[in-house]
């Protein structure tokens, strides 16, 4: 047990020598080329998915969680339970918005106002929702604001969900294929996550 424990730590704090073999390249330009070439593959897949619901506001959302997906692949928000999580919160506040939308307003009311206050509500209740669950993603905030006034909320929803499953699978089969092993340093809790950063910080002072 304690072998293995030790085994993840060195996977998270990136000392194996397998860790995140391509997200570690020494060659700066390498990584970059690598991390702008795995963003542009996920928008590919997606942009192809999300183009029959014609939103503006899923694409860059997706674009926005697929750029944070690589170029930080060792962030919180960049977890599939992050991810999958903030998606499902913005989803859910996002038609939530759109009920609000689709009220019969008094007609001295202007639509303009009446979308504002919709995506507002969205974005809130997504805030509220991920804050509280603790899956924090910033752009699933603007899923909730795309869905709060598009014209077939629950398809939209569903196409980003989709989507964003499939930018969870091309980070992780990325990572196996360069790892092989240790692939559940990714799936850390954030308990387990502050232990281990505490137990290295630990034995760097002792080795002080």
């Amino acid at each position: 047990m304690k072998h293995k424990k030790s085994k993840r730590e060195a996977f998270y704090h990136g000392k194996h020598p397998q860790y995140h073999r391509l997200f570690l390249i020494k060659d700066k330009t390498k990584r970059a080329f690598f991390q702008a070439a795995m963003v542009s593959v996920c928008m590919l897949v997606c942009l192809l998915v999300a183009a029959v619901t014609l939103n503006g506001f899923l694409v860059t959302s997706l674009a926005a969680s697929a750029f944070i997906a690589f170029a930080f692949p060792r962030a919180e928000s960049s977890r599939p339970k992050y991810l999958v999580g903030g998606y499902l919160c913005g989803a859910a506040a996002g038609l939530a918005g759109g009920l609000v939308y689709r009220l019969d307003f008094p007609a001295y009311w202007h639509p303009y106002t009446v979308l504002v206050i919709s995506c507002a509500l969205a974005a809130f209740i997504a805030t509220l929702l991920m804050v509280s669950i603790g899956v924090q993603h910033p752009p699933a905030a603007a899923l909730a604001i795309a869905l709060a006034f598009d014209g077939n909320p629950l398809f939209t929803a569903a196409v980003a969900l989709g989507c964003i499953l499939i930018i969870c699978l091309i980070k992780l089969a990325a990572m196996y294929l360069m790892t092989k092993s240790h692939i559940d340093g990714i799936f850390c809790g954030d308990e387990e996550t502050r232990e281990t950063q505490d137990t290295a910080s630990g034995e760097e002072h002792g080795e002080q």
